[in-house]
């Protein structure tokens, strides 16, 4: 405290002493009529002077104006003047700088006297529709169309010192607007346009000198379903990358450049990717030695520690397939939900790809009916006549049977019959040479030429029956020779196409032409075309874990039993299942029979099992009940498969279709089976 304060505070204790010490010695005979008017005087004189020393000393909670305008009368004589001329003289006066807008116009014509300088300018406000304020020795004069409201962020923490810090210096006036938001962490202020606007600069200030930088950790983020890195899959001489969650995650948290989602190119420009002097590359190279092979951008091509310090940092852990950030310890939700989003479970499909040559001279002639084909219907003749796109499943085993017999005679070769497991919009890739280049006995080469396929699944859901989205590229040729140099036509298909779970993709017609010699006079010319069939299935749904082998077995159980239980005999199996869970009122009781298991007509798979000596069953002249206590030993939740009780005769009762088990929990299940001898309908 310095000196002028002290000294400021002894004279008000001084003043405060004397005036308690008048109030105490006056006598009651002072009191007197005729001097009571004097003495009140004296005491509200004092006790104003007392109250101006603390306004000194303490200033309101809320701005005012300076003591000179409103404790100054004020008269203005110079008239007729313009409103501008006015408005400066009377800020001159004031020693205030006036800052007046230039869309003020007018002329005061009388003159104007009024006990204070206050009521002057509010009288001009009044009449000319203005606004004013006062702050930093300036005087603020705009039209009252300026006035404007603004919603300001600031820190939580920050806004009462704001207010506090505004108030202080003298800015925040009662007459306009001010609100706290407390929940957004929000200000409202109104009023006029330069005065939201000094606020606003001040909050600015405020945050960005009070707010402290939060600190960084490193967090990891295991990844259970999708691939952290990029993967490389070789499809003839390119190279085609899937990004991994560690690209997509980079991409979107440092505002790079976004690139395709699947890109290409070549592999003589790997090494060409990552810039060899990149501090991060060679930093995590120490640690994870087969990060050179990877192709995720960095955050950066040249880091320095200093420029990114305040960004966030991506690594991917390929040997754990996790995600390691770094960044605010605030924002740990926010990543955990943008990871969880991109790791989606995919489901398990299952490619079945058959390739055939087919000779068409043999099968379909010129002008008449093939010699091999002897059947009606054939599907092979309409495979190679186009009029078969899809095959069903049946028709997939009558194909299957008719290659059999054609194959047998010469007519059709079997290329190729590959089976592989993909994920959902993961391609999976085919390359085979079936024959290579053969010798003829004139010594001319043969060759059969590679075939690349690239298929990629993907399951559309429907509440009936789920399609396939199948994108198919397929080639056919030499990779290294042109086709003019071998006895073959290249080809090339690309296409999308959508079709039923189970059925079969017929795709082909590319010609292979082959010339045999048999002797040195003699040669045979053929005509094989080639075709690919493609048939995917479901194998396994990640999302409700649970495997997909057969389909609309529920619905074909209730339509069967249906036909096969009348009304009235559901309502009985459902009274015997209430009676044989609580084993009250039964006039057939119930006896315990260790041969009757859940095992007997359900594929009860991992992660159930079915818990041994808690059967029990009920025996009706029309059915037979029996009841199964089955336990969740896996460590997450999961839903019973009911499509694995494919059992036609049996009716199978769950306490809540597609309910989830939690991990240790026990659930009991029942199956009616119906008695052969009795028939209800």
């Amino acid at each position: 405290m310095n000196q002028e304060t002290c000294s400021d505070l002894i004279f008000l204790k001084k003043i405060v002493s004397f005036v308690f010490y008048r109030i105490r010695t006056m006598s009651l005979w002072n009191l007197c009529v005729k001097k009571r008017a004097r003495f009140f005087s004296l005491i509200t004189y004092q006790l104003l002077l007392l109250a101006s020393f603390l306004f000194i000393l303490n200033p309101s909670a809320i701005a005012v104006p300076p003591l000179s305008l409103t404790n100054s009368e004020f008269s203005y004589q110079n008239t007729p003047a313009s409103l501008q001329k006015v408005l400066e003289d009377f800020s001159y006066a004031f020693s205030l700088q006036p800052v007046i807008d230039n869309e003020i116009s007018g002329e005061v014509t009388n003159n104007i006297r009024t006990a204070t300088a206050i009521e002057f300018i509010d009288r001009l406000s009044k009449k000319y529709h203005l606004q004013w304020f006062v702050f930093d020795g300036k005087l603020y004069i705009s039209s009252l169309k300026s006035r404007q409201s603004m919603k300001i962020k600031v820190p939580k923490e920050n806004v009462e010192t704001l207010k506090k810090a505004l108030t202080e210096i003298g800015l925040l006036d009662k007459r306009f607007g001010w609100a706290e938001l407390p929940d957004s962490a929000e200000i409202l202020v109104s009023g006029p346009d330069r005065y939201v606007k000094l606020i606003q600069d001040f909050s600015q200030i405020s945050e960005k000198e009070k707010t402290k930088p939060e600190n960084k950790e490193v967090m990891f983020f295991p990844l259970h379903f999708s691939e952290a890195s990029d993967r490389e899959i070789k499809y003839r001489s390119e190279v085609i990358i899937i990004p991994g969650v560690g690209t997509v995650l980079k991409d979107l948290l440092n505002h790079s450049k976004s690139e395709p989602q699947s890109r290409q190119r070549y592999p003589d420009k790997v090494s060409n990717i990552l810039n060899d002097n990149s501090y991060v590359k060679n930093r995590i190279e120490s640690f994870f030695p087969d990060y050179s092979s990877l192709t995720i951008p960095m955050l950066s091509e040249s880091r320095q520690a200093d420029e990114n310090d305040e960004k966030e940092r991506v690594v991917v852990d390929t040997r754990n397939n996790a995600i390691l950030i770094y960044g605010k310890s605030s924002r740990r939700d926010e990543y955990a939900q943008i990871i969880k989003k991109l790791d989606m479970p995919l489901k398990l499909i299952s490619i079945d790809t058959l390739v055939v040559d087919i000779d068409r001279n043999l099968i379909i002639p010129a002008g008449g009916q093939g010699k091999e084909s002897k059947r009606k219907n054939s599907l092979v003749e309409g495979v190679i006549n186009g009029n078969k796109k899809i095959m069903t499943a049946e028709e997939m085993k009558r194909f299957q049977k008719e290659l059999k017999y054609f194959s047998q005679r010469g007519v059709v070769s079997s290329i190729s019959r590959s089976a592989l497991i993909t994920m959902e919009n993961y391609p999976a890739i085919l390359t085979f040479n079936p024959q290579g280049a053969d010798k003829a006995k004139n010594n001319e080469a043969v060759s059969w030429g590679e075939t690349f396929l690239q298929i990629t699944p993907r399951v559309i859901a429907s509440a009936e029956k789920n399609l396939f989205q199948v994108k198919l590229d397929i080639y056919y040729g030499n990779a290294t020779q042109p086709a003019t140099a071998t006895k073959n036509l290249s080809g090339d298909i690309s296409t999308l196409v959508a079709f039923n779970e189970a059925d079969s993709l017929v795709v082909g017609g590319l010609s292979v032409h082959e010339e045999n010699n048999l002797n040195v006079n003699l040669s045979e010319k053929t005509k094989r075309e080639r075709f690919f069939i493609i048939t995917p299935r479901s194998v396994y749904d990640h999302q409700s874990g649970q495997p997909v082998e057969k389909n609309a077995t529920v619905n074909r159980l209730n339509k069967k039993n249906k036909e096969r239980y009348s009304e009235s005999t559901y309502k009985n199996i459902i009274k015997d299942i209430v009676r044989l869970s609580s084993y009250s009122d039964l006039s057939r009781a119930p006896h315990e029979d260790e041969n009757i298991s859940l095992q007997d007509v359900c594929d009860v798979g991992w992660p159930f099992s079915v818990i041994s000596g808690n059967v029990k069953s009920l025996v009706d002249p029309r059915y037979t009940i029996f009841s199964s206590f089955i336990k969740n030993t896996g460590q997450q939740k999961a839903v019973f498969p009911t499509d694995n009780c494919d059992d036609a005769e049996n009716l199978i009762l769950f306490p809540s279709v597609d309910a989830e088990v939690f991990p240790g929990s026990i659930i009991e299940i029942y199956v009616v089976s119906a008695s052969n001898d009795y028939d209800d309908a």
